[in-house]
């Protein structure tokens, strides 16, 4: 059987798909990196929304003026006036690594596309060498045949002559 006319438009389409198949698969690191890093800055976040809770809390409970001197007292106003501006710098960091990890979610579905249509033309592509195929065989097929039916009529027209 002959070669396929097209076998590069369908080497070059497979190769185009395992490109963005890897395309796809670099982003997914990606987007997960990107994940983890919020996750930390949400962690860090939580650490101080806890410490300031704490805080509030041992004030709720009752500390009176006779367990701490105005000092103390001093202190913790500080440390909670500290906390709420750390507070306020994480979030804002966390708002940044929630817009990246948006953004490489939609470089990911990008990707996806991508690969959506090389995967598409490349089954395009062995379609047609299929329905080549099947045409080649179908022709080899009439040759054999009309060769069988020359030789049966050579066979007859010879034993013809012979009688």
């Amino acid at each position: 059987m002959k070669v396929f006319p097209l076998e590069t438009l369908l080497r070059t389409r497979e190769h185009r798909e395992q490109r963005a198949l890897q395309a796809v698969n670099d982003q997914r690191l990606v987007l997960t990196e990107a994940q983890h890093q919020m996750d930390a800055v949400q962690a860090r976040l939580d650490v101080i929304v806890n410490e300031e809770q704490r805080l509030d809390s041992w004030l709720a409970d009752g500390a009176s003026i006779s367990t701490c001197d105005v000092t103390k007292l001093t202190n913790i106003d500080e440390r909670r006036a500290l906390l709420r501006e750390r507070a306020a710098a994480v979030n804002e960091e966390l708002r940044v690594a929630r817009e990246h990890v948006e953004q490489e979610r939609r470089k990911l579905a990008e990707c996806l596309s991508g690969y959506r249509r090389a995967r598409a033309k490349k089954d395009s592509a062995e379609v047609q060498r299929e329905r080549w195929q099947t045409r080649e065989k179908a022709l080899s097929d009439r040759r054999d045949e009309q060769a069988a039916d020359e030789y049966t009529l050579s066979r007859y027209f010879s034993t013809e002559r012979t009688q």
